[in-house]
């Protein structure tokens, strides 16, 4: 088989940096993507782009690569197998993830802004030129999937393995920040149908989101609220300290900025106080509060009955 050489199907010197690799991929991706280019070869010359890509920005597929074209590999030369797929068109895993978008709109067909700032760099180059001209052209309709996320996916960011209708598994690169009902974006190939991911956040044992807020309903002692004190507040980083002022009531709210879900301008934590009345289980527990009952002489609704 004759050896491709992928650096000169990016136009690249041997030495060049993963930064120049991805600089070149930008490149001739914007030349040859089906949907925008002019090129005769356009769809030809946008697999072997993709192909050398995969291999060069890989650090091990692409020592793999220069040891067989300089001989020292297991093939001596003979030639570097691609990446799976090529022949039959379908792409394999790892360029699911060089081509994911994300739509930051939770309506269906929207292109509003990047959000988190983890769009891919294809919304970028066509700026929706690519999903008009397929709509233009009649091309098949979006196949939409739902894909159940935590709120530490969308926190931290994460991979997911989606099992396609056609049986192909795929990692995808969840985005930090992402909103529920926001859409991931996977380019299925020339010709081929998009997929949309569609965001269904699962429910967590304590927190609950607004948005980029993160809201969290924290119990607090009367002795705590009465006098103030410094208490641990989980937050999805890890836990805080949070200074409570004297004299609180349940139902203040209580901002942790910055400690909402990521993105150009992160969300804050908002903390709802609500006091909890231990139980009087024991007889000198029930003593206590009935010395309390004496001491404070003190009526919750004063001013609201006739």
């Amino acid at each position: 088989m004759q050896q491709k050489d992928y650096y000169k199907t990016l136009d690249l010197k041997k030495s060049a940096s993963a930064d120049d690799i991805k600089k070149a991929y930008r490149r001739l991706a914007r030349k040859y993507h089906p949907d925008v280019s002019k090129e005769a070869n356009a769809e030809e010359r946008f697999k072997e782009v993709y192909e050398a890509y995969d291999v060069l920005n890989d650090k091990k597929k692409r020592g793999e690569y220069d040891d067989m074209r300089s001989g020292r590999g297991s093939k001596n030369g003979a030639g570097f197998q691609p990446p799976p797929g090529w022949q039959s068109g379908n792409f394999d895993a790892n360029f699911f993830e060089d081509i994911m978008r994300h739509d930051n709109s939770p309506h269906s067909g929207s292109n509003h802004g990047h959000g988190a700032g983890n769009t891919d760099f294809f919304d970028n180059i066509f700026g929706g030129q690519t999903r008009n001209r397929a709509s233009q052209a009649g091309q098949a309709t979006p196949q939409v999937a739902t894909v159940p996320l935590t709120l530490g996916d969308i926190y931290h960011g994460s991979q997911r393995k989606i099992r396609l209708p056609d049986g192909r598994n795929i990692q995808v690169k969840i985005p930090k920040g992402i909103e529920e009902g926001q859409k991931i974006r996977i380019s299925n190939g020339p010709g081929r149908a998009e997929i949309h991911l569609k965001v269904k956040l699962q429910p967590h044992k304590h927190f609950k989101v607004d948005g980029k807020n993160i809201l969290l309903e924290l119990p607090i002692a009367p002795w705590e609220a009465a006098l103030g004190s410094m208490i641990t507040v989980p937050t999805l980083e890890g836990n805080v300290n949070l200074r409570i002022p004297e004299a609180v009531q349940t139902g203040k709210k209580m901002r942790l900025q910055g400690r909402g879900l990521p993105g150009d301008k992160p969300g804050d934590q908002i903390v709802t106080l609500v006091i909890m009345t231990p139980p009087a289980k024991q007889s000198d527990e029930r003593d206590f509060y009935r010395e309390m009952e004496k001491t404070f002489n003190w009526d919750p609704r004063k001013g609201m009955l006739n």
